[in-house]
């Protein structure tokens, strides 16, 4: 992938082969711990699961909590790795961690499906990035450009050649480019493979909502939930999506930061205001009348096809089980999830303006997610008040992808207790002088 190696070379420090080359030394150290460790993971989405994963072999025991799982954004995703349609203006640093993400995503598949037995879906066929009309073109024309200049891999694609190769789309498209390097898997399959592959190295799971994290000495956590029931650990990290905002934190007056210092005594501040708000994300699933597995690699298009009709967003990609998913919007409703007749009518016009023959395909059904977005839109991961505690949220529209590089970053960080390079940007101490 030369676009990845060329801008994961120029805007990273430390490399993902040493952060790997670590984490199998560390795999491999058989010395006795001098006291056991626990790691409480709370949030059983894909970040928090990730986490659990990579951290498996640094910790005696592993215990993911999480009230309701299904509800978890995750699985309401496309499941679309795109580091290059998702590299926008400003995002240097973003894009580069995404870059570095990809790069993972093969060994992770790899060692994930070995472990569970399970496939998750992986799809190298790449994303067609397409316009409706000339303005949508000049839109994305802009970008491609800066995406070039990244050294990103994009191929201008004329619309003759795009419904060359894919027969179903509109013939009164624009134009676009093609990403090769921008890939999809299925996020309930991956969601799921990572349940069996914890389950089968023994993490336990708790279905409990956490309302206090409580840090009275230095090592020991306790997670408080709202049946009163109290779950402690030597290390904990939060990983509860776009639900982070509703726990209180409640540390004594005394508690380690995350330099290793000791605050001067003073009252700590309580419900420390992490800046994630929800994003709500509506998609379809559709399903052909008659599914044919053994049509064009049982697929419905061979490419995800995303695309700026009028200005406004949709992608169009498909599955190997015959469902073709539809999405997604980006809503400021606060918490409320429920799909709506704007929402769902918007995707549908949008995707009948790319590929006329959706409106013939059955509706599966409507759902739902919240996003865990920060105002920066950059994901908010690192230790916050104690070397043993770790945040990984705020991951917005890349959660899928980034979820192996979060998860084995967040292991670095606690069996090193040193912040690797690659997440101080993404520190939620940026935050917190503000805040305080």
């Amino acid at each position: 992938m030369p676009g990845i190696e060329k801008l994961g070379a120029t805007l990273t420090q430390t490399s993902i082969l040493d952060i790997l080359a670590l984490l199998d030394m560390m795999d491999k150290m058989t010395a006795v711990k001098e006291s056991p460790t626990k790691l409480l993971v709370v949030g059983a989405g894909v970040i928090g699961l990730s986490v659990a994963w990579h951290c498996r072999d640094f910790f005696d025991e592993i215990t993911l909590i999480d009230s309701d799982p299904d509800q978890a954004a995750s699985l309401v995703a496309g499941g679309m790795l795109a580091p290059v349609t998702e590299a926008h203006f400003g995002e240097e640093t973003l894009i580069a961690f995404n870059l570095s993400a990809a790069k993972l995503y093969p060994s992770f598949v790899q060692q994930l499906e070995a472990s569970s037995n399970c496939c998750v879906g992986l799809q190298t066929t790449g994303t067609m990035c397409l316009g409706k009309n000339t303005s949508d073109l000049a839109q994305l024309t802009q970008l491609a450009k800066f995406q070039e200049k990244l050294g990103l891999n994009i191929k201008p694609l004329s619309a003759s050649k795009a419904k060359e190769m894919e027969p179903l789309l509109s013939s009164r498209l624009a134009g676009g480019y093609l990403a090769m390097e921008d890939f999809i898997v299925e996020p309930i399959e991956l969601c799921n493979a990572l349940n069996i592959a914890l389950l089968n190295n023994g993490v336990a799971s708790i279905r409990e909502e956490i309302v206090e994290i409580s840090l009275e000495e230095p090592n020991l956590i306790s997670a408080i939930t709202s049946s009163n029931t109290v779950i402690t650990g030597t290390h904990l990290c939060l990983a509860s999506g776009s639900q982070i905002g509703r726990i209180n934190f409640s540390f004594s007056s005394n508690r380690p930061l995350s330099g290793g210092k000791v605050a001067n005594p003073q009252p700590a501040p309580e419900n420390f205001p992490l800046p994630i708000r929800p994003v709500r994300g509506q998609i379809i699933r559709l399903r052909p009348q008659r599914f044919d597995s053994n049509s064009v690699n049982g697929l419905f298009t061979n490419h995800t096809v995303r695309a700026y009709v009028d200005g406004k967003h949709v992608y169009i990609l498909s599955r190997h089980n015959g469902e073709v998913v539809v999405g997604a919007t980006s809503e400021e409703q606060g918490y409320h999830k429920a799909n709506t007749v704007e929402g769902i009518y918007e995707l549908l016009k949008c995707a009948q303006d790319i590929i006329p023959s959706i409106r013939e395909l059955e509706i599966v059904r409507l759902e739902s997610g919240l996003r865990p977005a920060s105002p920066d839109n950059f994901p908010i991961v690192g230790p916050l008040y104690s070397t043993n505690i770790c945040i990984a949220t705020g991951h917005y529209r890349n959660g899928i992808l980034q979820a192996p590089i979060t998860g084995s970053l967040v292991a670095k960080y606690f069996a090193t207790g040193q912040i690797p390079l690659e997440i101080k940007p993404f520190s939620p101490e940026r935050f917190q002088e503000s805040a305080l």
